[in-house]
């Protein structure tokens, strides 16, 4: 080999040492605790219940798996609508949807055997009977063949009517026109009032409001102060004729491609969270009422007769709805009979008693 021939060699040589060296430098190196899967965590309003439980969450569990798993939030409506998290979850572009149970009903009508007046005395009771094992185990798992599997379950506060005219008493409802969930129960309730129930997404709820096409809301306080419905109808008026649970909703897609002992962190991380998100709720409840008021809104509340006489004219419509439909009948007499079991006696109700 020549001289020139060896010093060509020898250029080529150093100038793919040097290309090596600047691509080592230029490229970040993986950091050893990069995690092994991510969990996008739909959620519907911002700084409410559902966020605070996704925070908790992300806290809880990166620990737990020691940062294999990164979860991330995200609130408002950041990757889509309600049939957007509905769909996402159950085709698995989103790994898990915070909705009340009542929403999935397109997907198993049985979610919406929660969605019963009457059926609870306060936030600690609907806690104790959601966490029955003969109602809970089969509830988050009944649509585990249509790709979802339920993680958390927790109330998410009683039920609340914001109008852009003042509710003081049952007259007031006839002729409303108020959003509701699209469940049976709810259009029951308010056309036994003599209103109409209309099924609608909270995204749509003011502009609605604006329009005229409703002039009332109900859901609970919470959700409604977070949206600042206040802005478009200043009356609140607490009923808390009935209890309206919040469920995280994971895809069963996503959830069968963790190992198992991942799969038993997520699953006991969720569990754990519900019964924590008792006190976060009746904190948020208090301090919703306070932000209607100081935002120029009025809270309401029916004279002790007539919330009497509201909780006796609905109190058949349970049965009616979900104890005689052969499809829903089963699951409601499970969470019938856990509301039944875990109800404070009076003695222990006069003790303050709660938990």
């Amino acid at each position: 080999m020549s001289l020139a021939v060896s010093r060509i060699f020898m250029r080529v040589a150093q100038a793919v040492v040097f290309a090596t060296l600047a691509a080592l430098i230029a490229v970040p190196t993986q950091p050893a605790s990069a995690a092994d899967f991510v969990i996008k965590v739909a959620i519907f309003p911002t700084d409410e219940i559902h966020h605070e439980w996704g925070r908790s969450f992300e806290e809880r569990l990166e620990k737990a798996t020691n940062g294999r798993i990164d979860v991330q939030l995200f609130p408002g409506h950041q990757l889509g609508g309600i049939a957007e998290m509905v769909d996402g979850v159950q085709v698995g572009t989103i790994e898990i949807s915070m909705l009340p149970p009542g929403f999935f009903k397109g997907v198993d009508p049985r979610y919406q055997v929660t969605d019963v007046p009457g059926l609870f005395d306060d936030i600690a009771h609907i806690s104790r009977a959601l966490s029955c094992d003969e109602f809970r185990i089969p509830f988050m798992s009944m649509a585990e063949d249509k790709g979802m599997i339920g993680l958390s379950i927790f109330d998410y506060g009683p039920t609340a009517y914001a109008s852009v005219k003042p509710i003081r008493k049952l007259a007031d409802f006839k002729g409303s026109k108020m959003r509701v969930l699209a469940t049976d129960v709810e259009r029951a309730i308010i056309k036994e009032f003599g209103g109409t129930g209309i099924p609608m997404g909270m995204g749509n709820v003011i502009p609605a409001l604006q329009r005229g096409q409703i002039d009332s809301v109900r859901s609970t306080i919470v959700v409604l102060a977070a949206l600042k419905i206040y802005d478009a109808a200043k009356y609140i008026t607490l009923v808390e004729d009935t209890h309206i649970p919040d469920m995280a909703m994971m895809s069963k897609k996503f959830y069968d491609k963790l190992p198992a002992d991942l799969q038993k962190a997520v699953i006991d991380t969720g569990r754990e969270l519900e019964r924590y998100m008792e006190d976060v709720v009746i904190r948020y409840d208090r301090r919703a009422g306070n932000i209607w008021e100081s935002k120029g809104g009025e809270v309401i509340r029916l004279s002790t007769a007539e919330r009497d006489e509201f909780m006796r004219r609905t109190a058949p419509i349970g049965d009616k709805v979900m104890g005689g439909d052969p499809k829903l009948a089963p699951m409601y007499n499970k969470l019938k009979a856990c509301a039944e079991r875990t109800r404070l006696t009076e003695h222990e109700r006069n003790k303050g008693s709660g938990l």
